[in-house]
């Protein structure tokens, strides 16, 4: 599963995709989120419980996002579990 969900239900996306995992019904994903998400300890939780195969792609600039009525530029990584070519170098930045 590839997404890049809203950032204001990224706890709910996270979760329910671990649970996705679990259930058997995917077996790998990508999450376009924010670095902050990086931040918490409610997400540092959910990550620690399945890092063995998490990894982390950390944008080197800053997206542009051209939204509903404003523009930003946002520091941004993909959160990634159980992708094959990443498990050599699970921390990358690209």
């Amino acid at each position: 599963m590839i997404s890049n969900p809203p950032f204001s239900l990224q706890n709910e996306i996270i979760k329910r995709s671990f649970e996705l995992v679990d259930q058997g019904k995917i077996r790998s994903f990508a999450l376009l989120l924010p670095l902050a998400t990086l931040e918490t300890e409610k997400r540092a939780e959910m990550f620690e419980h399945h890092k063995e195969k998490l990894a982390i792609l950390i944008f080197k600039k800053r997206i542009k996002f051209i939204g509903h009525s404003t523009n930003f530029n946002k520091g941004c990584c993909w959160v990634c579990f159980n992708i094959d070519s990443l498990k050599k170098q699970p921390i990358q930045w690209v």
